[in-house]
């Protein structure tokens, strides 16, 4: 899942321009959302509306 966290920062850094502020803001965000539920599913597969 933190590769495709990375895909995401790389195109909103490269393709967007988002400044670096940005960027550490979305990735501390993000990397505690991941945190949060890697302990409950092991793929995005597993992801659903509920």
């Amino acid at each position: 899942m933190k590769d495709k966290i990375q895909q995401f920062l790389d195109y909103i850094m490269e393709e967007k321009g988002y400044s670096n502020n940005t960027l550490a803001a979305y990735r501390n965000d993000l990397s505690q959302f991941i945190e949060q539920i890697e302990s409950k599913i092991e793929s995005w597969e597993q992801v659903d509306r509920e």
